[in-house]
């Protein structure tokens, strides 16, 4: 959300901002309202980012980058890229691991509702014809 907002023009004080208020309470929330006071403060986004633990290193040397660059927009969109691309591949693969168990669940599942169907017709041969 950072990096559209930066993209957009909206001023990086402002965005963090309206970052901070959209995540009120959650751990996340926290540390935006860190960032945002030692933005004020002067001090730049790499530092409050670095100090806190919730972000991986990655993060914050592409903030560091993007910083010293002056294109923290286009870093923080090109992080969003990445991360969006590893849960893409992590939904995959745990999908790719569900479909053959839930594959077996559905055919035990139907295999209980045929032996429940049969076997009372089963024990009613057994009856007539004993």
């Amino acid at each position: 959300m950072l990096g559209t907002l930066l993209q957009g023009g909206v001023l990086l004080t402002d965005a963090l901002h309206m970052l901070k208020q959209n995540l009120p309470g959650s751990l996340m929330g926290k540390e935006v309202a860190t960032m945002y006071q030692r933005v004020l403060q002067g001090k730049g986004m790499a530092h409050p980012t670095r100090e806190a633990t919730l972000f991986p290193d990655l993060v914050v040397q592409m903030m560091v980058v993007g910083e010293e660059t002056a294109r923290l927009d286009d870093m923080l969109l090109h992080l969003a890229t990445h991360y969006e691309a590893q849960v893409d591949d992590a939904v995959q693969a745990l999908s790719a691991v569900l479909e053959p168990v839930m594959i077996v669940v559905l055919g035990l599942v139907v295999g209980f509702i045929l032996i429940a169907m049969y076997l009372p017709i089963f024990r009613l041969v057994e009856v007539m014809g004993g």
